[in-house]
């Protein structure tokens, strides 16, 4: 009787060993689990590693979503927007009120990225090609810049056109220059983004990044790893004459308030912030004497910068980067902002699309008052809405081109937003083309005989 009791006992307890070491690993798991999703949140929150590497990931997931049929060569996803309003080619032409001329835009044109010269009946008559081979070579030779895959995975975002037909324009991440014919010329050494203009001195002033694995701790990163925009002066030829930091202009003038305006900056955090696009620089241009008159301590020489991600316009010098005159808002992730006729800064509001806003409109701000109005749309029928880009041109019969870069639309309108020219880039039936530059120039802008050796050339003399 004694031997079965010190068995059953033996068993029991063994039954309680055996459930003691479920529970361990029950316990252990928990809290190597717990451990993780603490982890993981710590990561998030404080942007430490892995975070970055997960955010990279999920990049790429998206970008492989929205892109494969673009990687695997079916369709140019990168390049394509839903054809909402069923528009293709010219659909208007008021040639009684719009502004005569040429009208360049850029995009990818029978599965090329090129730069399109179209007439005022929107026929094609001249084309400046941007090879992939010729974007590929350059791209393996400057820092920060993306070898591109195929024809399909780079783009134009920014031209300027000169009277003999030759062309500098970014393409890829960087600047070049191409002849009337479209041959090369030179490219920038230099990693670059979004538009370019020229000065009057035969300069150009552009926008430039670079990729910092340690920033300047004046900067306070807290050392993580950053993307600084940069604003990129050069000569006609090629050359690199001076390079100036947003950064620098903003702390320079303590506007630490602007840094942290879209709450993610680490100047109120104790960690990193999306350091691939901390600004989001997107236009520049030099101000004249005339553009400078009308906005209080601005002078000739000022330049005038937009930055996206913090809903920014701003003029500053950019000898001494003491800052002259900005406003963040009420634009939101506003593009290429001008100086109108009036001394009226306007800018291509992109605003959000849903009802309650508005969709996109083209918006001038009184720079002494700061009373602002909206230039287009002047009705709920005349609603256009683009996410991404955008751009506007003041013409000299007081006209306004606007590009519609998500309608692949170029649309003209009078000073009282009446529509006399709109033109769509049409893909097939259910895509158009986005348009990333749309540029209005002179009907006598180009010299007779500009393009006149070049092959498929149309002779672009007024008739």
């Amino acid at each position: 009787m004694m031997n079965k009791l010190k068995d059953a006992m033996r068993m029991m307890k063994k039954d309680a060993d055996s459930d003691e070491g479920i529970m361990d690993r029950v316990l252990f798991g928990t809290a190597v689990a717990f451990a993780v999703f603490a982890a993981g949140m710590a990561s998030a929150h404080y942007k430490v590693f892995p975070y970055p590497v997960v955010v990279a990931a999920k990049a790429a997931l998206v970008d492989l979503k929205d892109n494969w049929r673009s990687d695997a060569g079916v369709l140019p996803t990168r390049f394509l927007s839903e054809n909402t309003n069923g528009k293709s080619g010219l659909t208007l032409n008021r040639s009684d009120l719009t502004h005569p001329g040429y009208t360049l835009v850029s995009g990818l044109f029978d599965d090329q990225v090129a730069v399109r010269m179209l007439d005022m009946e929107g026929e094609t008559v001249h084309q400046w090609p941007v090879p992939f081979e010729l974007v590929k070579r350059y791209a393996k030779e400057i820092d920060y810049v993306d070898v591109p895959l195929d024809e399909w995975s780079y783009q134009i975002t920014g031209i300027v056109a000169e009277p003999d037909g030759s062309m500098t324009l970014n393409a890829g991440a960087m600047f070049m220059k191409l002849d009337a014919c479209g041959n090369h010329e030179w490219t920038l050494p230099t990693a670059t983004h979004h538009m370019l203009n020229s000065n009057k001195d035969g300069t150009f002033w552009g926008l430039g990044f670079a990729d910092h694995e340690k920033p300047p701790a004046e900067w306070r990163t807290n050392g993580d790893p950053l993307r600084e925009d940069l604003f990129v002066k050069f000569s006609a030829d090629g050359v690199i004459l001076q390079k100036i930091s947003l950064w620098d202009v903003l702390l320079k003038n303590n506007l630490h308030s602007v840094i942290g305006a879209n709450g993610q900056t680490p100047v109120f955090q104790n960690g990193g912030f999306d350091s691939d696009d901390s600004f989001h620089t997107n236009d520049i241009e030099m101000l004249t004497a005339q553009a400078a008159a009308g906005i209080p301590l601005a002078q000739a020489g000022d330049l005038m910068v937009s930055a996206r991600n913090i809903n920014l316009v701003i003029i500053f010098d950019p000898d001494t980067l003491d800052v002259h005159w900005w406003q963040a808002g009420p634009w939101i992730r506003q593009h290429d902002p001008d100086i109108m006729p009036d001394g009226r800064i306007s800018v291509f509001n992109n605003n959000r699309e849903n009802a309650d806003h508005g969709g996109s409109n083209i918006m001038a701000i009184d720079p002494v008052t700061r009373a602002t109005e909206i230039l287009y749309p002047k009705s709920e029928d005349q609603y256009f809405y683009s996410n991404c880009c955008g751009m506007h041109q003041h013409l000299p019969n007081g006209n306004m081109l606007i590009t519609i870069e998500q309608e692949g639309r170029l649309l003209e309108v009078t000073s009282e937003g009446e529509a006399v020219w709109d033109y769509t880039v049409r893909y097939d039936d259910k895509h158009v083309i986005k348009i990333f530059d749309g540029v209005r120039y002179d009907a006598d802008f180009f010299e007779p005989d500009a393009f006149s050796t070049c092959e498929a050339s149309e002779d672009l003399r007024p008739s």
